[in-house]
C-alpha cells in the first residue's frame, strides 16, 4: 500500500495532534488542582501565573517539528559547546532573584514566595529541556523536520505525532514532580511561618508572666512575695530559654540586704503606709521567703526532678549574700552547675548533707563564717570542685564527716584557720584531691580521725602551722599520698597516733620544724613510706615512740638534726627500713635507736 494512503481505521496526524493538545491541557489542569489542594493559603493569581508558565512550556514542546528543530537544535549545540557559560548564566539569574528579595530577620531568612516559586519553575523548565535533549540524543538524533508515518518506530525514520506525545508525557511527568517539590516547599515555608509566630506568641506570654512574677516579688506582703517566688520558679520550669534569667532574679532576691531575726526581737508594728510597710518587713516572715527560694533551688537540683524541669548546668550567684541557714540536702551537682557563695556571710547552717557532686562547683571564695557552718555530711564527690580559697575560719565549722571522695577537688588553699574546725572524720578518700596548700594554721582543727585513704592526695604543701591541730588519729592509709612537703611547723600538732599504715606515703620532705609536734606514737607501720628527706629539724618533736615497724620505710636521708627531738623509744623494729644516711647535721641525733636495730641504716661515721 502506498505510504500516503490510509485505511478507515488509521488516524490522521492532525487528529493525533488534537488529542495531544487535549492531553497536555488536561495534565496541566490536573497538576494545578493537586497543587491547589496542598497550597490553599496563597492567592489564585500566583497559581494562574504558574499554570501559564506550564502551559507555555507545553506549547513549546508541542509546536510543529520544523519549528522545534530550528529552535532547539542551535540551543542544544550552543549549550553543549558552552556548558560552563550556561551554568554561570543560570547561577547569575538565581543570584539576581536572591538580591531582589526583601530583607528579613535572621529567624526568617528566605526568598520571597514569588521569587522562590519562579526559581523552582525555572529549574523545572531547565530540567525539562535537558530531558528533551537527552531523549533526542538517545533515539539517534532523528530529523525533526521530516515527517514519518503514524506508528513508525524505526530509528532515523523521522519525528511523528506519537513521538511528540510520548516525549511530552515524559516531560510533563518531570514537571509534575517538580510541581510537587514546589508544593512541598510552600508547605514547609507555611509551617515554618506558623512555628515562628507561635514562638513569638510564647515569648510574649513568658515576658508577661515574668513581669507579673517580678512585681509580686517586690510586694511588702510576705504572702505575696511567696507567691512571686513560686510564680518565678514555675516560669523557669516552662521557659527553658529564659531559665537563667529567672534563676538570676531568685538569686538576686537572696542577695538583697537582710538582717536575720533575733530570738528576742519583736515583729514590726503594722502600718497603713505602703512605703513604711515595705521598709519594716517582719524579719521572721522575710526569712521564710528566703528559705523558700533556697528550697526551690534544692528541689530543682535533686536527681528526682524530671529532666525538663531540672536546673542543672546553670549559675546560681549568691555573691555577697547573707545566709542564716539553707537546706540544699540531697542535691546532685553536675553539668558545670555553679553555686557561687563568693564573699557571702554564713551565720547559720547551709546544709549539703548527702549531696552528690559529679561535675559542678561550689565556691566559698572569700566567704565569712560568722559562727555559721557548711555541712557536707555523707556527701559523694566524684568530679567537680568544692572551693574554700582565701577564707578565714575563726569560729566556724565545715563538716565532711563520712564523705566519700573518689574524684574532683576539695580546696582549702590560702585559707586562714584561727579557730573552728574542718572535719573529715570517717571520710573515705579513694581518688581526687583534698588540698590545704598554703593554709595558715594558728588555731582550730582539721580532723581526719577514723578516715580511710586508699588513693588520691591530701595536700598540705607550703602550709604554715603556728597552732591548731591536724589529726589523723585512728585512720587507715592503704594507698595515696599525705603531703606536707615544704611545710613550716612552729607550733601546733600533726597527729598520726593510732594510724594503721599498710600502704601509701606520708611526705614531710623539705619541711622546716622549729616547734610543735609530729606524732606517730602507737602507729603500726606495715607498709608504705614516711619521708623526712631534706627536712630541717631545728625544734619541736617528731615522735615514733611505741610504734610497730614491721614493713615499709621511714627515711630521714639528707635531714638536718639541729634541735628537734626525734624519739623512737619503745618502738618495735620488725622489718621496716629506717634510713638516717646522708644527714647534713647531727647536732641532736634521734633517741631510742642505736643504729644496730634490724633495718636501721645509720649515718657513716656517726
Amino acid at each position: 500500500m502506498p505510504v500516503d494512503q490510509h485505511d478507515s481505521g488509521t488516524k490522521r496526524p492532525e487528529q493525533c495532534d488534537g488529542r495531544l493538545y487535549g492531553h497536555a491541557t488536561m495534565s496541566c489542569v490536573k497538576l494545578m488542582q493537586r497543587i491547589r489542594r496542598v497550597w490553599p493559603a496563597y492567592p489564585a493569581r500566583t497559581l494562574r501565573g504558574a499554570a501559564a508558565v506550564l502551559v507555555l512550556f507545553a506549547a513549546v514542546i508541542a509546536s510543529a517539528p520544523d519549528w522545534w528543530a530550528e529552535a532547539a537544535a542551535p540551543v542544544a549545540m550552543w549549550v553543549g559547546r558552552h556548558w560552563l557559560a550556561a551554568l554561570l548564566f543560570a547561577l547569575a539569574g538565581v543570584l539576581a532573584v536572591s538580591a531582589g528579595r526583601r530583607r528579613r530577620s535572621s529567624d526568617d531568612f528566605a526568598l520571597p514566595l514569588a521569587a522562590h516559586v519562579a526559581a523552582l519553575l525555572t529549574a523545572a523548565i531547565a530540567v525539562a529541556v535537558g530531558a528533551g535533549l537527552a531523549l533526542w540524543l538517545a533515539v539517534g538524533q532523528p530529523d525533526l523536520t521530516a515527517s514519518a508515518p503514524s506508528g513508525a518506530t524505526v530509528q532515523g525514520a523521522g519525528w511523528s505525532a506519537q513521538t511528540t506525545f510520548d516525549g511530552l508525557r515524559a516531560v510533563l511527568s518531570l514537571v509534575a514532580g517538580l510541581g510537587a517539590v514546589v508544593a512541598l516547599t510552600v508547605a514547609y515555608r507555611r509551617q515554618r511561618h506558623h512555628e515562628t509566630a507561635e514562638q513569638r506568641e510564647n515569648t510574649k506570654l513568658f515576658a508577661e508572666r515574668f513581669a507579673k512574677a517580678a512585681e509580686l516579688l517586690g510586694s511588702a506582703q510576705a504572702a505575696v512575695r511567696l507567691s512571686g517566688v513560686y510564680a518565678m520558679a514555675a516560669l523557669a520550669d516552662d521557659w527553658k530559654a529564659g531559665r537563667q534569667t529567672c534563676i538570676d532574679v531568685l538569686c538576686a532576691y537572696i542577695r538583697m540586704p537582710y538582717e536575720p531575726p533575733s530570738d528576742t526581737a519583736d515583729p514590726p508594728s503594722g502600718s497603713s503606709d505602703p512605703t513604711a510597710q515595705n521598709a519594716d518587713r517582719d524579719p521572721r516572715e522575710e526569712r521564710q521567703v528566703r528559705h523558700t527560694v533556697i528550697r526551690i533551688i534544692r528541689d530543682r537540683l535533686r536527681p528526682s526532678i524530671d529532666k525538663a524541669r531540672a536546673w542543672q548546668g546553670h549559675h546560681f550567684d549568691f555573691t555577697g549574700a547573707l545566709f542564716d541557714g539553707g537546706d540544699l540536702t540531697y542535691i546532685d551537682l553536675r553539668d558545670q552547675t555553679l553555686l557561687d557563695f563568693t564573699n557571702a556571710t554564713l551565720r547559720g547552717t547551709v546544709d549539703f548533707a548527702h549531696a552528690t557532686f559529679s561535675g559542678g562547683t561550689v565556691a566559698f571564695f572569700g566567704t565569712r563564717f560568722s559562727g555559721g557552718m557548711a555541712s557536707f555530711f555523707s556527701a559523694t564527690l566524684s568530679a567537680g570542685m568544692l572551693r574554700f580559697g582565701d577564707t578565714t575560719l575563726s569560729d566556724a565549722a565545715v563538716d565532711f564527716g563520712y564523705t566519700t571522695i573518689s574524684g574532683g577537688t576539695v580546696y582549702f588553699g590560702d585559707v586562714t584557720l584561727s579557730g573552728g574546725s574542718v572535719f573529715f572524720g570517717s571520710a573515705e578518700i579513694s581518688g581526687g584531691m583534698v588540698s590545704f596548700g598554703r593554709t595558715k594554721f594558728s588555731g582550730g582543727t582539721v580532723d581526719f580521725s577514723g578516715g580511710k585513704l586508699s588513693g588520691g592526695l591530701l595536700d598540705f604543701g607550703d602550709a604554715v602551722l603556728s597552732g591548731g591541730t591536724v589529726s589523723f588519729r585512728g585512720a587507715t592509709f592503704s594507698d595515696g599520698i599525705v603531703g606536707f612537703g615544704n611545710v613550716t611547723l612552729s607550733g601546733g600538732t600533726v597527729d598520726f597516733r593510732g594510724l594503721t599504715f599498710p600502704g601509701g606515703t606520708v611526705d614531710f620532705r623539705d619541711a622546716t620544724l622549729s616547734g610543735g609536734a609530729v606524732e606517730f606514737g602507737g602507729t603500726e607501720l606495715s607498709g608504705g613510706t614516711v619521708e623526712f628527706r631534706d627536712a630541717t629539724l631545728a625544734g619541736g618533736r617528731v615522735n615514733f615512740g611505741a610504734t610497730t615497724l614491721s614493713g615499709g620505710a621511714v627515711s630521714f636521708g639528707g635531714a638536718t638534726f639541729s634541735g628537734a627531738s626525734v624519739n623512737f623509744r619503745g618502738a618495735r623494729f620488725l622489718g621496716s627500713e629506717i634510713d638516717f644516711q646522708g644527714s647534713r647535721s647531727w647536732e641532736k641525733p634521734p633517741i631510742g635507736v642505736a643504729g644496730s636495730e634490724p633495718g636501721v641504716r645509720w649515718p657513716v661515721g656517726r
